[in-house]
């Protein structure tokens, strides 16, 4: 029996106030000064164990309450059944049966079956660090944690190099636990905008622990120097494409999983709707796309001046200062350019040359991501937080997942800042990782682990770069 409709009125009710802006910080300060008053430098100890028990209480009801995490899926009912307007000629049956409502309806129920094998997803909720629950202190922590992992993780490490036509480098980092079997389910992580396989530590442990080996892709210019002139500050897909096939030769029999990670995301959107079903990979998650890259760079040194400066500088450092020489002696008007640039819109734009596009249009047409969501074939989750100030929660578009794209789900949570979501009483937890890898393990249950899919990954130059004739808006940081 449903409960009263009343009820369940006001327990949202309840739900909205005890979340609101207001009544958390007239409490914690009302508690604090009341306990600092009475017991003095003892208030203090008593109130930071207090604050974060009834930080995490009202957490809590948030997350009881349904406002913590929202799942967004393709809508079988208004979008797939609708018939058009301007369809006036045609019978609803002829509508109905389009080969691309076909394998839209067909996406969306092999989705549903997955959900079905995900218990995370049904009910999906994120309780961050009660005292790092606000969005810098999320952040910075997630820092602090990486740092730690880089510095002191002992996950054994096999780093491959492969070495591309125009004489540029990528690498390929293999985690090489013995623990690990030939045909162990595999994830793929593509890193942010300056990372490499060094930030990604704490996925492959992650991944570990659950008997999956962890694969790092690293871009050019991400390890060392530059070994030709070229490098794409998203990454390039004609590079994903060769590392991918090393690894499905290396690992024939593993289960494939691709999880693109801020920038990665990118990157994952654009390989993946490149290859289309040719694809070896069978199941993916981005984590904190930005959308459409040609307007969320503007919008982020609009809205965080100083992340977007800091940003600008890390891909100057990355990619400009220790290769000057040999990219100067290949155009030195777009090295001047991308030295000079005040913002990392700029940035991305002046650098269109050394990407090997003609113009920043001709670049944006071959790497803005939702470019070729269309073509994306595999099931793919995608997580962005309300509260993320690189990939802005203005540029996220529910309306792709929930009327265009039957094979994609979109996990849009209330807190988690930029690709930090840190979880457990004292942080030790990650949720990104977490949720990720359940996605993948319910994807596999529900493919298999049979990889003779009738796919096999194309070569650079046969692939289908063409945009989605859509023409929405792209995935990245």
């Amino acid at each position: 029996m449903g409960q009263p409709g009343w009820l369940g009125g006001l327990r949202g009710h309840v739900h909205s106030w005890v979340t609101c802006q207001y009544f958390k910080p007239g409490l914690f300060i009302s508690t604090a000064c009341v306990l600092i008053q009475r017991y003095k430098v003892y208030g203090v100890l008593l109130a930071v164990p207090l604050l974060t028990t009834l930080q995490y209480i009202i957490l809590y009801i948030e997350s009881s309450g349904g406002q913590s995490a929202q799942l967004i899926k393709f809508d079988l009912r208004t979008a797939d059944f609708q018939v058009p307007q301007d369809t006036e000629d045609s019978t609803q049956d002829e509508v109905r049966l389009t080969p691309e409502r076909r394998r839209n309806h067909a996406a969306a129920l092999r989705m549903r079956k997955i959900l079905n094998h995900c218990g995370e997803l049904k009910n999906p909720s994120y309780i961050p660090t009660p005292w790092a629950s606000y969005t810098w202190i999320n952040i910075g922590l997630h820092m602090v944690k990486s740092f730690f992992y880089t510095k002191f993780s002992n996950i054994s490490i096999d780093s491959h190099t492969l070495n591309m036509e125009d004489g540029g480098e990528v690498f390929v980092e293999v985690c090489s636990d013995p623990g690990l079997l030939d045909d162990s389910p595999i994830i793929i992580l593509l890193h942010t905008i300056t990372g490499s396989s060094k930030e990604t530590k704490l996925y492959m442990k992650q991944a570990l622990k659950r008997g999956w080996r962890g694969i790092v892709f690293d871009r050019r210019g991400h390890v060392g120097k530059l070994k030709s002139p070229a490098f794409n500050v998203l990454g390039e897909a004609d590079d994903t494409v060769k590392q991918v096939e090393f690894v499905r030769r290396k690992y024939p029999k593993s289960f494939l999983g691709m999880v693109g990670i801020s920038a990665g995301s990118g990157l994952l959107v654009n390989y993946l709707g490149k290859c289309g079903e040719l694809t070896p990979i069978q199941a993916a998650c981005c984590l904190c796309p930005a959308y459409d890259i040609s307007e969320a760079f503007k919008l982020m040194a609009q809205n965080f001046p100083h992340i977007d400066r800091r940003m600008t500088n890390a891909v100057k450092k990355l990619f400009i200062l220790p290769n000057a020489e040999l990219l100067g002696s290949h155009c030195y008007d777009s090295l001047e350019m991308c030295a000079n640039a005040a913002t990392l819109d700029e940035f991305v734009r002046n650098h269109h040359y050394f990407a090997g596009c003609s113009s920043a249009e001709d670049y944006f047409a071959n790497n803005n991501p939702m470019e070729f969501i269309g073509k994306v074939s595999v099931p793919l989750l995608v997580v962005n937080s309300e509260d993320d100030m690189v990939c802005l929660p203005q540029n996220i578009r529910e309306d792709l997942f929930k009327y265009k794209y039957g094979n994609t789900l979109l996990l849009r949570t209330k807190r988690g800042s930029h690709i930090a979501y840190n979880e457990g009483l004292l942080g030790q937890g990650s949720y990104l990782p977490r949720i990720s890898l359940e996605f993948l393990q319910a994807a596999r249950q529900v493919l298999g682990s049979n990889t003779d899919l009738g796919r096999t990954s194309r070569s650079p130059s046969t692939y289908d770069s063409s945009p989605n004739s859509s023409n929405d808006s792209g995935f990245m940081e």
